[in-house]
């Protein structure tokens, strides 16, 4: 961030170090000097010592003069100096050409030095910008932060049926549980509410299914790339097959050469001479082709062994990348699913209502109190009933509602992450008041939250004391809201 500050008498001065700039052309040589050699950077704000004359930045003296230390040029080091600003080098820099910061990065701007801040700060597509909606804190580059700002859970919004709320697009989204005028004010299961929320997240799943499709692109050129070496092998076998008729060739027009010179000197001699020598040839001429015949075999079979061994060693190395990619992919998918499957129930009531009378002290399940449930769309079920006790302390009357939770076997358990370790919300409406109960799994004994393999076999309960109430006991209703986990979707 680009701090700006007036002084009295002066312009505007920025508070960072020097430009981390590059001169399109070298700085002509009557400008000295034009880094500075604190930073090393170019100066920004330029200002000049009276001890040895030389520039430094306004923010890199000023911490020297700060922390009371001498001069830093090394050939200087006096104690104590003054500065004062150096408005010849300032213009002279502002107007060189440079190009941006980051360049590297991609970015093509090329200007004068002078408007190099307002570039960075406005229009250069690669410098990090934080979201512009308090509470948000995201960061990216300012060409990504468009995007993000138009669907950030920050942005402003009014909700759209009493036109009269307004927060951030998350806090109304949590206002239309409460708001009278939503559709789903009028549904006891407040599908609407579950449909809204369903959009927003399948919106952020596509997202992620595109960026994990460009992945897969990738992968598919790793595929291409070995299916492009195989082409290769083969064309390359076909030259190596082409060189060796070419050799073979050659080597028999080098013998014939050989032979018909020989022939030439012994036609010169004579008529005995001749006879002997040509014998003599012969016999040499088939001892130096037995001869070239056998190392051209030996140099053909190592260069196929070569080649085989070559051979083998990509495939194998294929086969490793196949099986990597395949892995890969199967984690990414799963993952994905598991994701997509993390939706949201509606509520569910346990249709319990009060009071109720204590026949006899000790606990006691409640009727019409059992519920069996899947935690989210997809996801674990679950199994609950409530139990009271009924209890005297000191001549009063109590009732402690317990619930007993099971995991039970469900159709969706090979695609979830075991053992269980989600939050049940349940909700108790006494009288008119409603509070809300969270029942941490992970607190759970081992036993009570892993995964059970068939529905006759039936897993450990857990059992959590949700309220305490004296008699006479008021009207309740419990109500199991949702299951809640600890990483976001």
């Amino acid at each position: 961030k680009i701090i700006m500050a007036r002084r009295k008498g002066e312009d505007l001065e920025c508070s960072r170090a020097g430009y981390r700039c590059s001169f399109v052309e070298t700085p002509p040589f009557v400008l000295l000097q034009s880094e500075c050699p604190i930073c090393s950077r170019v100066l920004r704000n330029p200002y000049l010592t009276d001890c040895c004359g030389t520039s430094f930045c306004r923010t890199c003296i000023d911490g020297v003069q700060r922390d009371e230390r001498a001069c830093p040029v090394p050939t200087c080091q006096k104690p104590a100096f003054a500065v004062m600003r150096d408005k010849r080098v300032e213009k002279a820099l502002r107007e060189l050409i440079v190009v941006c910061e980051n360049q590297v990065s991609g970015c093509e701007w090329k200007g004068a030095l002078g408007n190099l801040d307002t570039h960075l700060e406005r229009s250069c597509s690669f410098v990090n910008v934080t979201c512009k909606y308090n509470g948000c804190g995201t960061r990216g580059l300012r060409e990504e932060m468009s995007a993000h700002e138009e669907r950030c859970g920050r942005r402003p919004s009014r909700c759209e049926y009493c036109n009269e709320y307004e927060s951030s697009f998350d806090g109304v989204s949590e206002h239309w549980r409460t708001c009278p005028k939503h559709p789903a004010a009028q549904c006891p299961n407040q599908i609407a509410d579950a449909l809204s929320k369903l959009l927003e997240r399948m919106t952020v799943l596509e997202t992620k299914v595109d960026e994990h499709e460009t992945k897969m692109a990738e992968h598919a050129q790793l595929l291409n790339f070995g299916a492009t070496m195989d082409q290769r092998m083969q064309a390359l076998e076909a030259k190596v097959s082409d060189q060796k008729q070419i050799l073979s060739e050659a080597q028999s027009t080098h013998l014939r050469q050989l032979l018909e010179e020989k022939l030439c000197e012994q036609r010169n001699n004579g008529p005995e001479t001749m006879y002997v020598e040509q014998k003599a040839t012969e016999l040499r001429a088939r001892g130096i082709e037995t001869g070239m015949e056998t190392e051209r075999t030996k140099a053909f079979e190592q260069f196929d062994i070569k080649m085989e061994e070559f051979r083998k060693e990509m495939k194998k190395d294929m086969e490793k990348h196949a099986l990597d990619v395949a892995e890969m992919s199967r984690s990414i998918l799963t993952s994905l699913l598991f994701k997509v499957s993390k939706l949201p129930v509606p509520p569910l009531k346990m249709e319990f209502a009060h009071p109720h009378k204590v026949t006899k002290l000790g606990k006691s399940v409640l009727p019409n109190s059992e519920r069996t449930f899947y935690s989210h769309v997809g996801g674990f079920r679950l199994h609950a009933n409530l139990e009271v006790d009924d209890v005297n302390d000191k001549g009063d009357f109590f009732s402690k509602y317990n619930i007993l939770l099971r995991v039970t076997c469900g159709e969706f358990d090979d695609c979830l992450q075991w053992p269980f370790e989600g939050t049940l919300v349940i909700s108790v409406k006494k009288d008119r008041e409603v509070k809300q109960h969270f029942i941490d799994f992970r607190e759970a004994p081992l036993e009570c939250k892993s995964r059970v393999l068939s529905d006759k076999i039936q897993s450990q309960a857990w059992m959590k004391e949700i309220i305490k109430v004296k008699h006479p006991s008021p009207q309740l209703e419990f109500t199991i809201q949702n299951v809640k986990f600890a990483e976001a979707i």
